[in-house]
């Protein structure tokens, strides 16, 4: 990934409004999959993310001094991070656990890097790698939406280097829009990337065969390895065009699905009932 070469315009300036009245932490089961049906996520999330005051006691003493003293953060463009190249001047950089997003605005770069993240109902925007790093996380009902019409633009590049590295994206009930037709859902930038979109729609501007090999073919072979790549689950494609996968349909077993206290099994949105891991699709 290679660091942008000049100042961000007014289009692509970023405001990162981020208000939690009431706080929230994560307090899976580990158990209860994130539902198929997009009606139910409400109830789901309700039932699994409580209010600061009900887990109070069971926190580290740090989580619950910051969490006491909510507060709004504004990005805006008189900063100097951009001068560092890509990673540092990401409008969001995220390197801790019980990180947990929620109506939330921001324009350019994500790092979703290091720890266990969850983003709920976000709107993220940008242009090429604008969510990156090797973070765990998961995204519920959220729209990215790419800007340009002109060049490739991509969406992520997850950035798992190592077999033994239990990181990666999930998208789940989210929603892909933007201005052109030349966006790869995600590029392959670290040897061994992880990147599930669950129950989603797209629209034409994505390209047809949405994953990239980043000038790696080897990649893209390794993703039809066993815990590696890219895949797109029972999700919807408004348009004329025809995805073509180059991954893998994965069935549920453990990938990028996380507690927030103990890394085990959760299992990804169940909208079929096969008993066998199905062939890989075209």
């Amino acid at each position: 990934m290679t660091g942008k070469g000049s100042m961000p315009t007014a289009i692509h300036l970023a405001i990162l409004l981020a208000i939690f009245i009431t706080a929230h932490v994560v307090v899976s089961d580990d158990t209860t999959s994130i539902p198929a049906d997009d009606s139910a996520v409400g109830g789901w999330f309700s039932s699994n993310v409580r209010a600061f005051g009900f887990r109070k006691v069971t926190l580290d003493h740090e989580l619950v001094a910051a969490e006491a003293n909510p507060q709004v953060i504004t990005v805006r463009q008189d900063g100097t991070a951009w001068q560092s190249g890509t990673v540092d001047s990401a409008t969001v950089i995220v390197q801790s656990d019980y990180f947990v997003a929620a109506n939330i605005i921001f324009k350019d770069t994500l790092c979703d890097d290091m720890g266990l993240h969850f983003f709920r109902d976000c709107y993220i925007e940008g242009t090429v790698d604008f969510i990156f790093g090797r973070g765990k996380s998961i995204y519920l009902n959220t729209q990215l939406h790419v800007l340009g019409d002109k060049d490739i633009t991509v969406i992520t590049t997850q950035a798992r280097d190592s077999l033994a590295e239990d990181v990666g994206y999930l998208f789940v009930h989210c929603h892909v829009t933007g201005t052109g037709k030349r966006t790869y859902l995600g590029r392959a930038w670290m040897p061994y990337p992880r990147v599930i979109f669950s129950n989603t729609s797209k629209t034409d501007a994505v390209l047809p065969i949405a994953w990239d090999e980043n000038v790696r073919p080897e990649r893209m072979q390794d993703s039809l390895a066993e815990d590696v790549g890219y895949s797109f689950v029972h999700c919807q494609v408004t348009g004329t065009r025809k995805m073509t996968c180059l991954g893998r349909a994965w069935m549920p077993y453990p990938i990028v699905l996380f507690a927030y206290t103990s890394v085990t099994d959760v299992v990804l949105p169940i909208a079929w009932d096969e008993s066998s891991r199905p062939k890989r699709r075209h």
